[in-house]
This record gives structure tokens, C-alpha cells and sequence, in this order.
């Protein structure tokens, strides 16, 4: 038996989704499918802010994938869980750290090349 959801959906003896995106906005940078078992428990930024977290740092969509369904379960989801993580475009890295600049002010200064000496030599540089 199946029934029909919408058009390119079916039901088969459980759930099979077949679905086209027709128009995508070029800012979508995935698309996280998942059971009430998730959702009873975890906040839709909440779910976001895992998959992108971790696809930023390179993780693959199974994994985050599969920390959604670790996080519901710590969450305590008394439902059964499945979530589906499709990559839609590469998302860009985190912004590199800059270590901050000494303050011009500081008390540390550089002596002149004539000062410089090898260590255990009375040599100048």
C-alpha cells in the first residue's frame, strides 16, 4: 500500500521522499531533514548551529548528522531519531585568528643589530 503526499512524494510500509528543488536560493547552504524525534527536543537554530558549526570545520554531512541525532538523545527524546544532512554549496572557512598587535607603547625594544652577540661568544652580529 502507498499513499501519496504531495506530488513526488510517496508512503511505502514507512516513509519515502522524493522531492525536487526547483528554485534554490544561492544563500542556502544546506538542507537538514529530520524525524519529530529531533525536533521534540532540539530548537531549530539549535539544529543549524551543530550542522554548521561542524561543517565548517570540515566535518562530512553524516557526521553532523549524526551529532544531531547524539543531541537529541542527550536531550532525552523519548522518539525515534533520523536526520539527513545535504550540502548544497561549499560553505566558506572561519575567519583566521590575527594574533593582536603589541602596543607601540610597551616596554619591549629591539636593540640595535650592533648590540646583538651570540651566546657563549663575544662576537657582534
Amino acid at each position: 500500500m502507498h499513499e501519496s503526499l504531495d506530488e513526488g512524494a510517496t508512503i511505502t510500509n514507512g516513509v519515502v521522499l522524493f522531492f525536487l528543488l526547483q528554485e534554490v536560493n544561492k544563500n542556502l547552504e544546506f538542507l537538514l531533514l529530520a524525524t519529530d524525534g529531533l525536533w521534540d527536543v532540539v530548537s531549530n537554530q539549535r539544529a543549524v548551529d551543530i550542522v554548521r558549526t561542524l561543517l565548517v570545520k570540515k566535518a562530512t554531512p553524516e557526521e553532523a548528522a549524526g551529532e544531531l541525532v547524539k543531541e537529541a538523545n542527550r536531550q532525552g527524546t523519548r522518539d525515534n531519531i533520523a536526520a539527513l544532512v545535504l550540502v548544497l554549496q561549499p560553505l566558506p572557512l572561519p575567519p583566521k585568528k590575527v594574533p593582536p598587535r603589541r602596543n607601540p607603547n610597551s616596554r619591549l625594544r629591539l636593540a640595535p643589530r650592533s648590540e646583538l652577540r651570540v651566546e657563549g661568544s663575544s662576537q657582534n652580529l
